[in-house]
Parts: structure tokens; sequence; C-alpha cells
């Protein structure tokens, strides 16, 4: 009966032995893997930072890119004005000029026929056109 109890109880003790090993162990896969866990969370947590940070910088750097493009397209829109405008000023110059050599014409011509009705084709008539002429010139131009 005594060796009986022996061998029981060392079967007993080895199988307690592999127990305690074995509870042991998948403690120590436990803690591994929650400190892996951990890790990770970590890392992930770092990761959105970064990319949270990125997005911040992307969002400035469109928005630096959108201002630089509305400012060069405002350049742009104030030079073509500027152009235009200037084009415009030159016309409206010019029809001013040919509308002004029009009427000094139109006034030469009734003054020329004024001046032949009144004084006829006498040379004098002929002297007193031309200084008319060229006073209206001198005037107007």
């Amino acid at each position: 009966v005594y060796t009986g109890r022996d061998f029981l109880g060392s079967l007993l003790e080895e199988r307690k032995t592999n127990i305690v090993k074995g509870v042991q162990d998948a403690e120590d896969r436990l803690n591994e893997a929650e400190r892996r866990l951990s890790e990770a969370q970590k890392q992930l947590s770092q990761a959105q930072v970064v990319i949270g940070e990125i997005k911040n910088e992307t969002i400035a750097t469109k928005r630096i890119l959108l201002k630089s493009d509305a400012d060069q397209s405002k350049k742009d829109l104030t030079t073509r004005f500027s152009r235009a405008l200037a084009t415009f000023r030159t016309k409206e110059r010019q029809i001013f000029l040919e509308v002004k050599q029009q009427i000094i014409l139109l006034v030469l011509k009734r003054s020329v026929a004024q001046a032949q009705q009144t004084f006829g084709k006498q040379e004098r008539a002929t002297s007193l056109i031309s200084e008319t002429i060229n006073k209206l010139e001198g005037d107007l131009l």
C-alpha cells in the first residue's frame, strides 16, 4: 500500500508540476501578448498623430497653392484689363482725332463755299480764304 502511495504521489506531483508549468507558460504568453498589444497600440497612436500632421500639412499646402493660383490669376486679369483699357483709350483717341479732322475739313469746305459766294472769284477772295484756312488750322490743331 505504501509503494502505491509513493507511485501515485509521484504521478500526482509530476502532474501538478506540469499543470503549474503549463499555467506559468500561458501567463507568460499572455503577458507577452499584452506587451505586444500595448506596443502595437502605441505605434497606432503614433501613426495616427503622423497621419494627422500630414493631413494638416496637406491642407495648408493646398491653401497656399490655391492662394498662389488666385493671386496669379488676379495678376493676369489685371494685366489683361490694363491692356484692354489702353487699347480702348488708343482707339478712342484715334476716333477723336479722325472726327476732329473731318470737322475741320467740313468747316474749311463751308468757309470756302461762303467766301466764294460772298466775294466771287476775285483774287482778294482767294487770299482771304487762304488766311481763314490757315487761321482755322492753327486754332483747331
